[in-house]
């Protein structure tokens, strides 16, 4: 532990302190733990020294707690009225009034495990906010030993959190119609995003079968599904529904598996749309120092000089231009 506090005195000595990143350390973690931290903000220092930058967009970290009884799967009306659990898509909401009040659309949380042998945090998109009760809300797979803890949490549990990370959408983006396209767990975000943006909005969502959050979602806009199996909607993928449906605007904005983010950039590029995509990829820090998460992008970065973006803090949203995919 003496060696966590003399790191702590270099930086002060030194004046490397970062207002701005807010990682939170306490006797819940291991000294191990709070070691890495310290040097992931290191890394963050060195990255705003080489840039003289003064400030970051704000990042909380926090213990909140689970509250009501809103850790469940998300349910869906199907066939003779039958409540059926969508398989593995769960549906969370936390109180954590600093962090609902910073976030925007398509920015995420980075959710801390209990179990002290899961050292990374797992990052999970912000579905929706409620900055008068400071609730937040997150709908996530289960993929994983630590989404699974997650999925077990009850009413009064708590867990720690890091956020609001990344980019999130331009909410003033210039145009004055979208269309909003979400596949599989891609779809989250865009509720968040549906219920921010005052424009004209058409939404288009991709599902394998059973859908979710289609019933918020077609309060924000003019619906559209597809289904891989053709149970509802368009049969295909969400170019087929956007084709065979005619639909228009000025811009996409999308989140979802790369595939359909290529393929919407394809489409964008063909019908003279501007396209704006929130990646997905696997994370470990979420701040931007480790590097784990760096996408292939057209330019060269300013801090790697490299044509490599970090989907944590350059991202997750992007304008398609400035990545492949």
């Amino acid at each position: 532990m003496q060696r966590f506090h003399d790191q702590l005195s270099f930086w002060y000595n030194h004046g490397i302190v970062l207002n701005v990143l807010y990682i939170q350390l306490s006797y819940d973690f291991s000294e191990a733990q709070q070691y890495l931290f310290i040097q992931i903000k290191w890394q963050f220092a060195l990255v705003a020294q080489k840039f003289n930058e003064q400030s970051f967009p704000a990042v909380y970290s926090d213990r909140v707690v689970v509250f009501l009884i809103h850790n469940r799967a998300l349910v869906k009306n199907a066939i003779r009225n039958k409540i059926l659990f969508h398989p593995g898509i769960m549906d969370l909401l936390i109180k954590a009034p600093k962090t609902a009040a910073a976030a925007a659309p398509g920015q995420f949380l980075s959710l801390y495990c209990g179990d002290k042998s899961r050292l990374l945090p797992r990052p999970i998109s912000i579905c929706d906010t409620d900055k008068f009760t400071g609730a937040i809300r997150l709908v996530y797979r289960v993929g994983g030993a630590g989404t699974e803890e997650f999925s077990k949490l009850g009413p009064g549990e708590t867990i720690r959190i890091q956020g609001p990370l990344g980019n999130g959408f331009p909410l003033d983006p210039g145009f004055s119609s979208v269309m909003i396209v979400g596949g599989g767990i891609g779809i989250p975000p865009l509720l968040y995003l549906a219920k921010s943006l005052h424009i004209k909005k058409t939404l288009v969502m991709g599902y394998p079968s059973v859908t979710y959050l289609d019933e918020e979602l077609a309060q924000h806009g003019d619906l559209y599904i597809a289904t891989e199996d053709g149970s509802r909607g368009t049969k295909g993928n969400v170019i087929n529904a956007i084709e065979e449906n005619g639909l228009t605007a000025d811009a996409i904005m999308a989140c979802g598996p790369i595939p359909m983010l290529r393929a919407l950039k394809q489409y964008g590029e063909a019908h003279n749309m501007r396209v704006i995509i929130s990646m997905e990829e696997r994370m470990a820090c979420g701040i931007g120092a480790c590097l784990a998460c760096v996408c292939k992008s057209t330019e060269k970065d300013a801090y790697l000089n490299i044509h490599k973006k970090r989907v944590c803090l350059e991202g997750p949203v992007f304008d398609a231009r400035e990545v492949e995919l």
